[in-house]
């Protein structure tokens, strides 16, 4: 009875134990000066990347110290250019398996990601985080911290093109259309010079046929021909 409750006792410690040691945060240290890295962009030499097509880099790390170093992972995020806590997008953590870098010894990785299609043409910092360890910690070292231009995508900007070009087009139709139906109310307000025409004589005193003042003007007609 008395080794089964020592027994117990020892089951529960261990458990205890093993959950304490689950719990502990993992330690990373920041940088490390036993790392040189380098990174370049093989498809985007000047740096200017398009939304929605997929980026690549290279990353090459050199050890400086005098112990083997174990490459774990990359990652990337793309942040605010004046405000590194504002995370546009958080790129997937790429493993490698533990590539093992002896002391004097160089490595390189390569790592993808697509910035999303609907993100705005624009400036935008680019973070990318290397995970290490070796003997005595593991370490997070900032590979690339800079900012670069994100640009539309080509059949995006076609169609703003197309929709430019057609709403030109339509306002100006729409002048023109305004333009004609004034230039025609002017015409048709303007008097003709048939309008203006004085009427003949006799056509102006028809009215007075068979009344004494139509032989007056009669004869002052007569007497203007003569």
């Amino acid at each position: 009875m008395k080794a089964t409750f020592l027994l117990a006792l020892c089951v529960v410690a261990l458990c205890g134990a093993a959950k304490d040691k689950q719990s502990k945060p993992e330690i990373i240290i920041r940088g490390n000066d036993d790392i040189a890295t380098a990174m370049i962009f093989p498809d985007q030499p000047d740096q200017v990347f398009v939304a929605g097509e997929p980026v690549n880099l290279l990353v090459g790390v050199r050890n400086l110290g005098k112990n083997p170093i174990t490459l774990l992972s990359l990652a990337a995020s793309l942040h605010h250019p004046f405000n590194f806590k504002y995370i546009f997008q958080n790129y997937t953590r790429q493993n490698f398996a533990g590539v093992v870098v002896e002391p004097a010894e160089e490595a390189s990785l390569s790592y993808s990601f697509t910035p999303d299609a609907m993100l705005e043409a624009r400036a935008f910092n680019l973070f990318v985080d290397l995970r290490l360890f070796d003997a005595k910690a593991n370490y997070s070292v900032t590979v690339y911290n800079t900012t670069l231009e994100i640009a539309e995508p080509p059949s995006l900007m076609n169609l703003q093109t197309l929709f430019v070009y057609l709403a030109g087009l339509s306002i100006a139709g729409l002048v023109a259309f305004v333009g004609y139906n004034i230039f025609k109310k002017l015409q048709q307000g303007t008097p003709t010079k048939a309008a203006h025409a004085k009427k003949p004589t006799s056509a102006r005193h028809e009215w007075l046929s068979g009344t004494s003042a139509a032989s007056h003007f009669q004869a002052r007609k007569s007497t203007k021909k003569h």
